[in-house]
């Protein structure tokens, strides 16, 4: 299922505007995170698998080519995953 399919009040980004980030599960954050899923795969249904599978910190610790090996994960969501990783260390640091 799409996401535009889901009821607007079950949508990550809607649920974030009306009800603010702390409401939203990993999954849907990390979906606002990589906004879009993969064929057949809608990127919260994406996002659940990862974290269940890798776990956030584990994704977090792969390299570009490691995370590229992830069904549905290309060179840009890899990028994507591996900014969130260094802003997170970036602000542990400081």
């Amino acid at each position: 299922m799409k996401i535009k399919d889901l009821p607007e009040q079950n949508r990550p980004r809607e649920r974030f505007l009306k009800h603010g980030p702390e409401t939203l599960s990993d999954a849907e954050l990390f979906a606002i995170l990589l906004r879009t899923g993969s064929k057949g795969e809608n990127v919260i249904d994406m996002s659940n698998r990862l974290i269940k599978e890798y776990g956030l910190n584990n994704l977090f610790g792969c390299s570009l080519k490691e995370l590229q090996k992830i069904k549905g994960i290309g060179p840009s969501k890899a990028m994507q995953i591996l900014t969130i990783a260094e802003l997170q260390k970036r602000i542990n640091q400081s």
